[in-house]
C-alpha cells in the first residue's frame, strides 16, 4: 500500500509512504509503485528487526514483518 501527500495538506513529515507485508518466514521482494526516483527508507520509527531495505526499482521486507518505507522530507 502506497500513499501520496504531494502537497503537503496532511501535515506529516514525509509526501511518499509505502507499508508492505510479508507472511512468509524468508525475506522478498516487492516491486515499487509510485515515485520510483524517490529516496525510499526505513521509517526511522520502525524496530531494526523488521527494516526493509530499498533495492533500485524494489523493496526487500524481512520474514514475517511489516515494513514501512517514508520518502520525501515535506
Amino acid at each position: 500500500m502506497t500513499l501520496t501527500d504531494e502537497e503537503g495538506r496532511q501535515g506529516g513529515p514525509w509526501r511518499h509512504i509505502a507499508v508492505v507485508f510479508n507472511a512468509r518466514p524468508d525475506a522478498v521482494e516487492f516491486p515499487l509503485e509510485g515515485p520510483g526516483n524517490a529516496a525510499w527508507r526505513p521509517h526511522p520509527d520502525q524496530p531494526a528487526r523488521m527494516s526493509g531495505r530499498w533495492i533500485g526499482e524494489r523493496l526487500e521486507v524481512p520474514g514475517r514483518s511489516v515494513a514501512v518505507f517514508v520518502a520525501g522530507d515535506a
